[in-house]
């Protein structure tokens, strides 16, 4: 599975995605999360595409690792000022 971060994806570039996830936060805690899991069609079949628990659990890690990565370079150019 391919993960795309900060990736604005309208319909026209023809990538299919199985889950649209928005995490907000800061450098220490989630503050919000929006998540669709879209259905997919194999075959001409249409499937449901499940997350497990372990699978949520890893992506949101990879997006707070992202936002506390964001913060801090965010925090350090206004130390700059």
């Amino acid at each position: 599975m391919e993960e795309l971060m900060n990736n604005p994806i309208s319909p026209r570039t023809g990538i299919n995605l199985t889950l649209d996830l928005l995490v907000v936060g800061d450098s220490s805690d989630i503050l919000m999360i929006e998540m669709c899991v879209n259905a997919s069609v194999e075959n001409g079949e249409h499937k449901v595409n499940e997350l497990t628990e372990d699978e949520l659990l890893e992506y949101l890690k990879t997006a707070q690792d992202a936002i506390t990565k964001s913060a801090s370079i965010y925090e350090e150019k206004f130390r700059e000022l």
